[in-house]
């Protein structure tokens, strides 16, 4: 997803031909097994570095994960055991500078 800054914005899931779909909603009976997340900011932003990611559930309570990112490189985080996400969870993001996050995962039965 494309996010700018100080806004949240829900993920979109990417099909092998491209087509997506937002929000991405974990599927009754899946968990969502996130193994890497890249963070691309772009050049033009006039964030100072460092800047903060937040992942997010969909109660502004949950936080899944916080990086802390260069306005000036794109950034890759790799979860070998994964970050689980149950089934009905609406994952978001919310940024402080402007950049795409790519998160890569796959289902598995709940």
């Amino acid at each position: 997803t494309f996010i700018n800054p100080g806004s949240a914005v829900s993920l979109h899931q990417v099909s092998a031909s491209g087509d997506s779909t937002e929000p991405f909603v974990v599927q009754a009976g899946q968990n969502i097994v996130i193994t890497s997340v890249e963070i691309t900011p772009f050049s033009n932003s006039v964030a100072l570095a460092p800047n903060y990611v937040y992942f997010l559930g969909e109660d502004p309570f949950v936080v899944y994960e916080l990086w802390l990112v260069s306005n000036q490189v794109s950034t890759s985080f790799q979860y070998p055991t994964g970050i689980v996400l149950e089934a009905g969870s609406t994952p978001w993001v919310s940024a402080q500078l402007m950049c795409d996050i790519f998160v890569h995962g796959y289902l598995t039965p709940a």
